[in-house]
């Protein structure tokens, strides 16, 4: 995603191109805007990700970044324009409802138990009873696909910050997340390097 300009703290993007392939796209946002007050965080922006692939959303501190992947998540409402997952549009979007149809989120401050391990975490609100030698076995499942390798016993607050943030996306690929959002992930990792957690994050 490419920002051609900022006017008011707002992120202005191009129209969603349409894929000459005929595939729906994995997530379509057309004409996004959203005002908080008088403050006008998105403009028309427009985003299309296609499956198998990895975009970045690039902008100042302000220019409406978090707002839009927080819309695409159903954390915030639109006040204009649409969103469609797998080619289907989706009106009233909640997190419950996201989650539900493969979008996932890992928020820049994250919501982990510090007191809790790794695999406590990741079951972490999921359904049934808690097992734990189930719970650890799920996180070594998880980790084979994705290369996100983690010590699966370890409580989070003893884990660095990219370690924390690996875990979050290990929450959000074991709730079927197919199309994984990241906000600010670069933050975790030391400049002019990758962030390590891109390893398993394109979309399927």
């Amino acid at each position: 995603m490419v920002l051609r300009g900022r006017t008011h703290g707002a992120v202005i993007v191009g129209p969603a191109r349409h894929d000459p392939s005929g595939e729906s796209p994995a997530l379509a946002m057309r004409d996004i805007t959203r005002r908080f007050g008088n403050v006008r965080a998105l403009h028309g922006s427009s985003l299309l990700v296609k499956r198998g692939t990895i975009h970045a959303v690039l902008g100042e501190n302000g220019a409406g970044k978090t707002t839009l992947v927080r819309c695409a998540f159903g954390l915030v409402r639109p006040n204009a324009g649409t969103i469609a997952i797998d080619g289907a549009v989706v009106g009233n979007l909640t997190a419950a409802r996201a989650i539900a149809l493969g979008v996932g989120m890992v928020h820049q401050h994250f919501t982990l138990v510090p007191a809790m391990t790794v695999a406590e975490n990741v079951a972490l609100g999921g359904s049934g009873r808690f097992h734990r030698h189930a719970a650890r076995d799920h996180v070594s499942a998880l980790m084979a696909p994705t290369g996100l390798t983690i010590n699966r016993d370890a409580r989070v607050d003893t884990l660095p910050v990219g370690a924390q943030q690996r875990v979050e996306i290990l929450k959000a690929v074991s709730r079927g997340a197919r199309l994984p959002m990241l906000d600010e992930p670069s933050r975790c990792s030391p400049q002019r390097r990758p962030p390590s957690c891109m390893h398993g994050c394109a979309t399927t």
